[in-house]
């Protein structure tokens, strides 16, 4: 890829992921390379400016009687890259008239006032200027004992220790007075005329490697002005350093531009897709849900484009499985009212025979307003009315161990792991057991709401935990309806100081309760539509990893770095991906359009 085409394809290549930022990296790093600017050979060589900078640095010296500063040899072997025969290097420290870190006033924040000296901190420096809103002031007798942190319009100004390090600004031409703390470097050129290159040369990826490569101190978070002085510049000649500025300007204005357009552009596919889904959730007509769907299929591409969004996709399922509208209707199925008969005979018979508690009156409570219409079949009760609920127990330290005897000891969402619960500590005192596909619940803590199925025989579980049985009723059905209305459970949970969940709110809580044989139909079509979301983000995944490595591959040529050449990434991989995305969505579509023919809604 050569500069031409670079340009011709600024705009895709801002869409690879972080593409923005890195064109931005790439703009400054092709600058002070000088390989964005055209060279013309009847430029005054960058050797006679630094001849003029040399010689009135020269005078400085005579004039203050200052001692000459010892520079280092530049040997070109040791830079980084090639440089133009027009161009320069050159050490830092013979183009600056002052180079040197700040200093805290005695006293620190304490002497900081209301009004008085500007006192420039590194939150005041920034990559784009100078940000004096929360600038601090000192007073006056202060800002003068410190006369070596004086400030000067046209300075250079570079953040050297803490998480900062590397930004860098240009003090304003109408900036009044002012000091800079012990974190902020003073770099003052003898020549104001290079000040916007050099500005964009320190914040360039050349320099920032060499300032993350040379810190100093324990915890590598500090630049020394001893290893600062050596760094090396690459010098352009005078006339080239101006039209340098206006290509870096034209193309950052375009990046600006692009990055806005982005912006843009996701926040209305963020409010498009949360539109969408909830004129869908609210439908109560088939024509109604049918319109719906359609605005969302219509609009696949772009709403489900990145892996990030596919989130919103997964939750829309549960929330259609749990409102009947994921699976047809089956009218020779035993309806939810037989279903709950016999459920009730099971727990009476459970009662009688010690296996569980009896449990109180429950009320129920109607807490999710898309269970106003269920399906014929469908009954709304309360939770507690088909489940038996274990709360868990604490055990004291003296009560459980890590040697893997006795059972296992849940205490938390920390256990649960990423697909089943994770076991590092056991009991041999049990007081709340959890049995094999228990649906375990937090309630308790930062976690509330979180669950996971128990996949072993049995363990024991803490306080922080409820484990909830369903009876006669398919557990992953549950399961589903408890993922589907997370953000309820988790409201429910957030009334006290503690975030907790009580055992009257998981008892009374809105079951909406389809026949038995449709929860079946209703789980397998959940795992097959998660199934096919997994397949859709691995490739959404795989597709930006592809433009990811096309871009990463892009620069390196340009930067005419010996790796791979562009021809062996083809963009093939990536038209690929594309098709295989668009394939995976037509799956998930036709799934949902097979059901909605069967519950006599038109074809999406």
């Amino acid at each position: 890829m050569n500069l031409q085409t670079f340009f011709d394809n600024f705009e895709l290549l801002a869409e690879a992921p972080n593409g923005v930022q890195k064109l931005r990296e790439l703009i400054l790093q092709l600058a002070v390379m000088g390989k964005l600017a055209p060279q013309d050979p009847n430029d005054e060589p960058a050797s006679a400016l630094l001849e003029q900078i040399r010689f009135k640095k020269e005078l400085i010296y005579q004039e203050r009687k200052l001692k000459k500063e010892r520079l280092l040899p530049i040997k070109l072997d040791n830079t980084s890259f090639n440089i133009p025969a027009t161009w320069q290097w050159c050490r830092l420290q013979e183009i600056t008239e002052k180079l040197g870190a700040g200093s805290t006033p005695k006293g620190g924040k304490s002497v900081y006032k209301e009004t008085g000296i500007k006192f420039i901190r590194s939150q005041n420096v920034w990559n784009n200027g100078l940000y004096l809103e929360n600038v601090a002031y000192i007073p006056l007798s202060i800002h003068q004992r410190m006369n070596g942190t004086i400030v000067q319009p046209g300075d250079i100004l570079l953040n050297i220790t803490g998480a900062s390090i590397g930004r860098s600004c240009i003090v304003p031409d109408d900036f009044d007075e002012g000091n800079v703390s012990q974190h902020v470097a003073i770099v003052r050129l003898l020549d104001k005329r290079i000040r916007y290159y050099l500005h964009l040369c320190l914040i360039s990826p050349y320099i920032q490697d060499c300032i993350m490569g040379v810190q100093v101190g324990i915890s590598r978070e500090g630049l020394s002005m001893a290893s600062f002085k050596d760094f090396l510049i690459p010098l352009p000649p005078l006339n080239e350093i101006i039209r340098i500025g206006y290509k870096v300007g034209q193309l950052m204005k375009l990046c600006d531009e692009l990055e806005a357009r982005q912006q843009k552009k996701q926040e209305a596919r963020v409010t498009i897709n949360n539109t969408a889904i909830a004129q869908l959730l609210a439908a109560r007509e088939p024509e109604e849900f049918n319109k719906s769907w359609q605005r969302i299929y219509n609009n696949f591409d772009l709403l489900y484009s990145t892996p990030e969004n596919i989130g919103k996709l997964r939750s829309c399922i549960l929330q259609l499985a749990v409102m009947g509208k994921l699976a047809p209707q089956d009218p020779r199925d035993e309806p939810a009212s037989v279903l709950l008969d016999k459920i009730k005979a099971e727990k009476k018979r459970l009662v009688e025979e010690g296996k569980i508690n009896k449990s109180g009156n429950i009320l129920s409570v109607s807490t999710n307003k898309f269970l106003s219409t269920l399906p014929k079949g469908w009954l709304c009760v309360p939770l507690g009315e088909c489940i038996d609920l274990i709360s868990g127990q604490h055990l004291n330290q003296d009560e459980q161990n890590d040697k893997e005897e006795g059972l296992p000891y849940l205490t938390g969402p920390s256990d649960f792991g990423k697909v089943n619960p994770i076991v590092t500590r056991w009991t041999l005192t049990p007081k709340a057991i959890a049995e094999n596909n228990d649906i375990l619940i937090t309630v308790k803590g930062a976690g509330v709401g979180k669950t996971n199925i128990l996949s072993f025989k049995k363990a024991a579980i803490g306080r922080q935990l409820m484990a909830i049985r369903p009876i006669l009723l398919n557990t992953n059905y549950i399961y589903i309806l408890i993922l589907a209305y997370h953000q309820i459970f988790q409201s429910l949970g957030t009334g006290s100081t503690v975030p907790g969940l009580s055992r009257e709110d998981i008892l009374s809580f809105s079951l909406p309760l389809p026949p038995l044989n449709e929860q079946h139909c209703i789980v397998a079509k959940v795992n097959q539509l998660m199934a096919l979301c997994d397949q859709l983000e691995a490739q959404l995944k795989q597709s930006v990893a592809d433009s990811e490595k096309l871009m990463e591959t892009a620069v390196r040529q340009l930067l005419d770095v010996n790796t791979i050449a562009v021809d062996d990434i083809s963009a093939e991989p990536t038209k690929l991906e594309t098709k295989t995305v668009k394939q995976s969505s037509k799956k998930i579509h036709s799934h949902l359009s097979g059901e909605a023919m069967q519950l006599n809604l038109p074809l999406f």
